[in-house]
């Protein structure tokens, strides 16, 4: 007997208007419960983490359907700056009630945003940006870590 697994992505966003809106990518139609949240089916994709070499930023992309519905709370993420969890899970294709596996998760604030004919993009930028927030930068040297 095997057993399959999938991947998908869990989204939050939290607005100020209270607890915010959950998504899943995976179950087509259904709702998942996942830390006491039941999140909906959207479809959306996340790309990929960049980091700079100074770590002084980290953004990601969340693309979406481009449509009426779409656009207008996509206009209020980019100017209210709404932050966004998107945790990637590993998930059991067959049952939407099963609990996942998280294999990674990113916290990003939306920062910028645009769209073409079919696709809606929101860039999230990394909550803590060590340039631009004023956060110190750290070295590895022997004062904190010991003998190197």
């Amino acid at each position: 007997m095997s057993t399959t697994f999938a991947i998908g992505q869990y989204l939050n966003f939290k607005n100020s208007d209270g607890p915010g809106y959950f998504f899943q990518n995976f179950y087509i139609g259904k709702n998942s419960t996942f830390d006491g949240h039941s999140y909906n089916f959207l479809p959306f994709g996340f790309s990929g983490t960049t980091v700079s070499r100074q770590g002084d930023n980290v953004e990601s992309n969340l693309v979406f359907p481009n449509n009426a519905l779409s656009r207008p709370w996509a206009i209020d993420a980019i100017r209210s700056r709404w932050v966004a969890k998107v945790r990637t899970m590993l998930l059991s294709p067959e049952d939407s009630n099963a609990e996942p596996t998280l294999l990674y998760f990113y916290v990003g604030q939306v920062s910028a945003g645009g769209w073409a004919p079919t696709t809606l993009t929101l860039k999230l930028d990394s909550v803590l940006d060590a340039v631009s927030r004023g956060i110190p930068h750290r070295t590895i040297n022997q004062n904190l870590c010991g003998p190197l």
